[in-house]
């Protein structure tokens, strides 16, 4: 259901990051393709933004960039590398605030060219950790095998830390108990409808996970335990690409999400709805970015993406996104930034 009461504002918009080139087999590329950011405000007020960015997805080169903002999103820092595996492909990145910590996982993938007998695809989930707004961080550690993050996780309530998992088969969150110390896969919900998921704490202390599909809808779980176990999913009524959504909680309560629009294989426009009841209902789609697909390619070959939220000083709503172009002889990626105001009617 829609609802009336609840207006938005786009109060600015602009970019992170400007590919580098634009032809993936160049022997000087370095980062054409970016793709996939999350972000995060880290404890000293200071928003901080990561993306994988490589001469292709998948490139042995891709590594995670970020680039740091102090003044709500308006200008931000040249990009740096904080975190590169060697001759792998390290991919989408995502973070857990817990007070003073800042946690960033991500997917670490063996080169998808390698020789038989050996394996391709995942390696499994890692994550490190800051605890001086990104100046240093700890040794990356692997959490699960064959699995990988793409949206920011939550702390609960209870303290607990709570982050979506997925694999090929089936998806469900990681869980620590400790403040990180270790972390356990909770829930298995099968395929097909299950990838990236996204996750949010609502007021009754319930999990609601949106998860990304391929049927034209974005399909949805919830948890009534923490996060222990999980209800089938089932099919909402949001129409959605076969992208990834992200759901963020505010801190009046209310929920934001930030999904594409539109059927497969299209991935624009780019939208952004407010819920003040828990996502019962949902505020009209604001349009915060999109793209238009020329009429003789592919629907996927021009996308606004990919979308993570976090909260600014002023109480307004920081959404970051990838803009994507594919042809014949290029392939590149720009890392987009919106600040955006809700409204009570």
């Amino acid at each position: 259901m829609v609802s009336s009461n609840i207006a938005t504002e786009i109060l600015y918009k602009g970019t992170i990051f400007t590919h580098v080139g634009r032809d993936p087999y160049a022997r000087d590329a370095t980062y054409p393709f970016n793709h996939a950011p999350s972000i995060v405000r880290l404890s000293d007020g200071r928003l901080l933004t990561v993306w994988f960015a490589g001469p292709w997805e998948g490139s042995h080169l891709q590594c995670l960039l970020g680039s740091f903002s102090s003044d709500n999103g308006h200008t931000w820092s040249p990009a740096e590398v904080l975190q590169k595996t060697h001759d792998a492909p390290d991919f989408d990145p995502a973070f857990i605030r817990d007070e003073k910590r800042v946690w960033l996982f991500y997917s670490l993938h063996r080169r998808y060219a390698a020789l038989p007998p050996f394996e391709t695809g995942y390696v499994g989930t890692f994550a490190k950790y800051t605890d001086d707004n990104g100046d240093t961080w700890s040794a990356p550690r692997m959490l699960a095998a064959k699995s990988g993050p793409r949206n920011n996780g939550i702390r609960l309530s209870n303290g607990d830390l709570l982050i979506g998992n997925w694999s090929e088969k089936s998806c469900g969150v990681l869980k620590s108990r400790d403040k990180g110390e270790t972390w356990e896969r909770r829930g298995e919900i099968p395929g097909p409808n299950n990838d990236e998921p996204t996750v949010t704490e609502l007021s009754n202390g319930t999990i609601l996970m949106y998860l990304r599909a391929g049927d034209g809808y974005m399909w949805k779980s919830t948890s009534e335990d923490n996060g222990e176990t999980w209800a089938p999913n089932t099919r909402t009524e949001i129409v959605a690409a076969n992208s990834s959504h992200h759901i963020f909680k505010l801190s009046n309560g209310h929920l934001a999400l930030s999904y594409n629009a539109c059927k497969p294989p299209y991935r624009s426009p780019l939208v952004l709805r407010f819920s003040v009841d828990d996502g019962k209902t949902w505020g009209k789609p604001i349009i915060v970015d999109e793209i238009t697909v020329p009429e003789d390619l592919p629907g996927w070959s021009r996308q606004v993406t990919y979308p993570s939220i976090a909260e600014d000083s002023d109480g307004n709503v920081i959404i970051v996104w990838a803009r994507i172009v594919f042809g014949e002889r290029e392939a590149y990626g720009d890392i987009k930034v919106a600040r955006v105001a809700e409204h009570l009617k």
